[in-house]
């Protein structure tokens, strides 16, 4: 009976020691596979669970999508006390403009009962981006400085006219003005568009 006990232990000491696995792949809309990527597993708490640890939240694994956008994500069981969410982090490598945050996968019941899961994850085109990307077109494609803007910074929240036929985009960030025939005769500092600078297409 006691050799039966301590064998008994010894597994689930062995059990609590194997890592819990995540696969996945991250893919858009169209079915293009997002390479570059952040994805994390968190493992978030509530109630007593979060308190004893002091936070609800905690990050147990973090990687990238490799060329196809496949990732794996490996963390320790003995971490996990609450739900096990993937999420995928809008980081710098992140196409703001195109792509929305996809919604946390709950991956907790499978890597309950058996240390792996699969999490497909589908990226959806951010809202406004069928507007942007026909503004873009029209623009002539990011090839001319007003599609690269575009596509750089999205729609501007402000244009200005003047009598002269200017026209003024004004962001946040930088303001840039075009003469009558469309040409950029002006960037304010800050502006992060540069002339001749390879970008992401439209498509």
């Amino acid at each position: 009976m006691i050799v039966t006990l301590a064998a008994a232990a010894a597994l689930s000491l062995a059990a609590a020691d194997e890592p819990v696995v995540v696969d996945g792949q991250v893919f858009d809309a169209d079915g293009r596979a997002l390479a570059g990527v952040t994805v994390v597993l968190v493992d978030r708490a509530s109630g007593l669970a979060s308190l004893a640890r002091g936070a609800q939240e905690i990050e147990l694994g973090r990687t990238q999508t490799d060329r196809q956008g496949f990732f794996r994500l490996e963390a320790d069981r003995a971490q996990a006390v609450g739900r096990l969410l993937v999420r995928c982090l809008a980081g710098e490598r992140w196409d703001r403009q195109r792509y929305a945050p996809p919604d946390d996968i709950d991956v907790s019941v499978a890597l309950r009962e058996q240390d792996h899961a699969i999490a497909t994850v589908l990226v959806r085109d951010a809202p406004g981006w069928r507007e942007l990307r026909r503004a873009i077109l029209r623009a002539g494609g990011t090839a001319t400085e007003r599609g690269r803007i575009l596509r750089t910074h999205g729609m501007p929240p402000e244009t200005v006219a003047t009598a002269d036929g200017r026209v003024t985009w004004i962001y946040p960030s930088a303001s840039y003005v075009f003469d009558r025939t469309g040409r950029l005769v002006e960037s304010r500092p800050g502006s992060r568009v540069i002339a001749g600078a390879p970008v992401r297409d439209a498509s």
